[in-house]
């Protein structure tokens, strides 16, 4: 038997699917067989999608631990919620150098 602790954002608790089929939650040890796995976790908003490797000559008190990290998300419905652009900012736009008056001299 093999163990794993999936870390992710602890304020979002997340399924963890090892080849697709959930085997817990983020954040806890987690028992699997030794063997060849895909880890990803429920829903979207993270980062990588996903972790693929073996599990091996891990222990209780030693798990194996993958991490996520949570991602900014924009589809269509978000982008109409909070007003996001295509464009930058105005804030973050390149700056013109300013125009140079004459002194009529």
């Amino acid at each position: 038997m093999e163990y794993i602790l999936v870390r992710f954002d602890p304020s979002d608790i997340r399924d963890v699917l090892a080849n697709a089929s959930a085997i817990g939650k983020t954040e806890k040890t987690l028992m699997l067989d030794t063997g060849f796995y895909e880890i990803t976790l429920s829903g979207s908003g993270f980062a990588p999608d996903k972790w693929v490797g073996s599990v091996s000559a891990t222990s209780a008190i030693d798990p194996f631990s993958i991490a996520f990290s949570r991602t900014a998300t924009l589809d269509k419905d978000t982008i109409g919620q909070t007003g996001a652009r295509a464009e930058p900012s105005r804030k973050y736009r390149q700056k013109r150098p300013p125009k140079r008056r004459s002194t009529g001299v």
